[in-house]
């Protein structure tokens, strides 16, 4: 498999996930907006001021920005944006191995214990583990014998003879 076959097939399997988060996001505007407005409506009893109707516009464009939040968690998890899981960050392992009857990630995050991928119906193996911000080495293991590393790292070490692979979550070098 070459490289523009592996990133077509990656492509495709990181746009059908994007494609079903996307569903959960229809009308998100609307329903913040609607909570907010309810939540800070003003009693008909209540007097008319300058206030309410800059609280009003302020409320919009607070639920407008807690929206485009939202989509950037849920969609661009990848865009940088604190998650709510303690400065945890989703960070999703990909490697597309058709062939592979079982495919897992080991690494110093989990001690070196392999953790099992699932298998997409394109042969794209893939996880999704919350990690802290900082330097981590890992290897695939294929069919529980073959350590693999990934060929997607972001860089490479060797350790023991042999060759790690490298993710940064957060400032490439952050620790905490």
């Amino acid at each position: 498999m070459n490289d523009k076959q592996l990133d077509a097939l990656l492509r495709g399997s990181l746009n059908n996930d994007v494609d079903a988060k996307a569903s959960a996001l229809e009308g998100i505007e609307d329903r913040v907006c609607r909570a907010l407005k309810t939540k800070f409506e003003r009693p008909a009893s209540a007097p008319r001021s300058w206030f309410a109707p800059r609280l009003r516009l302020s409320l919009a464009f607070a639920g407008t920005a807690l929206a485009m939040l939202l989509v950037g968690v849920l969609i661009g998890g990848n865009a940088g944006l604190p998650w709510t899981n303690g400065g945890n960050r989703g960070i999703t392992f990909v490697v597309a191995l058709p062939e592979a009857s079982s495919v897992a990630v080991a690494g110093d995050f989990n001690d070196w214990q392999p953790v099992a991928l699932k298998k997409g119906s394109n042969g794209v193996w893939s996880l999704e583990l919350d990690l802290s911000p900082g330097r981590y080495e890992y290897a695939f293991v294929i069919d529980g014998v073959a350590w693999k590393p990934d060929p997607r790292a972001d860089e490479y070490v060797k350790s023991y003879g042999f060759t790690n692979s490298v993710k940064y979550v957060g400032t490439k070098g952050e620790t905490s």
